[in-house]
């Protein structure tokens, strides 16, 4: 999708110092002028002054920009396939996870165990994982609409989304809201003003990071406290879920 490509050519925007070093050399040489050099080490400096900054805050520039980089996604060598998105339109899964790395893959892989479940990414290697172990996943990114469309909501029991960028969310849980009143919403939020924003939007629950590392947290300390043996168990569980992780490229 555009978003990716567009985070992908932000990384990539800052002038290497390695070309720095050949100018250089250049200059040494003369095969390159000084007045040459001087403006490469200009465009350096601004580039590493400036690309922190980009990445920061690349999807607040991609939301300025979208209207004039969806055109160029009609150039893409890899496209997602429209017979893909009417398969997906058939199933009737219990819930839909957009998002399915890292929080929203832990969510998939519990849910995979008992329920029909439905993944959506625009990470290329985590659709790839997924169609792996079986479980059905659309490439694309929900803040846009056809990739929206495509999937089976009115179906659904849950829709999840792990994403905790505000404006992704509320365009998500809209759509949402429009097709299946009934669906229950869980979204994630950065911050309480978010989650507080979501709440009056119609969401059904909305996860805080923050503050569920923190109750988790007191959980286990409490546990500590009261059942060594059981808090050593829930040790073990834990460094066997993160080799299992570490293993699957997590």
């Amino acid at each position: 999708p555009s978003r990716v490509s567009f985070s992908t050519g932000l990384a990539l925007s800052q002038v290497s110092e390695f070309s720095v070093i050949i100018m250089a050399m250049g200059v040494k040489t003369g095969l390159v002028t000084q007045e040459l050099f001087s403006v490469m080490v200009l465009i350096a400096v601004i580039t590493f002054a400036s690309s922190t900054y980009l990445i920061w805050y690349d999807a607040v520039l991609y939301e300025w920009l979208e209207p004039l980089l969806k055109p160029f996604e009609s150039l893409s060598f890899i496209s997602r396939s429209k017979d893909e998105g009417v398969a997906h339109r058939g199933l009737k899964p219990y819930a839909i996870v957009c998002g399915a790395n890292r929080v929203g893959g832990a969510i998939v892989e519990a849910l995979h165990k008992t329920h029909h479940v439905l993944a959506v990414d625009y990470d290329p290697r985590v659709v790839e994982r997924l169609k792996e172990r079986g479980i059905p996943t659309v490439y694309g990114d929900i803040s846009e609409d056809d990739v929206l469309e495509r999937l089976p909501f009115k179906s659904a029991r849950i829709a999840i989304i792990t994403s905790s960028n505000l404006p992704d969310s509320l365009v998500f849980l809209r759509h949402v809201r429009r097709m299946n009143k009934k669906l229950k919403v869980f979204c994630t939020a950065s911050n309480a003003q978010d989650a507080l924003e979501l709440y009056a939007e119609g969401a059904s629950y909305v996860i805080v990071p923050f503050h569920v590392g923190g109750e988790h947290a007191l959980n286990v300390l409490g546990l500590l406290g009261r059942d060594v043996a059981g808090f050593s168990s829930l040790k073990r569980r834990h460094v066997v879920s993160l080799r299992e992780k570490v293993s699957r490229g997590v």
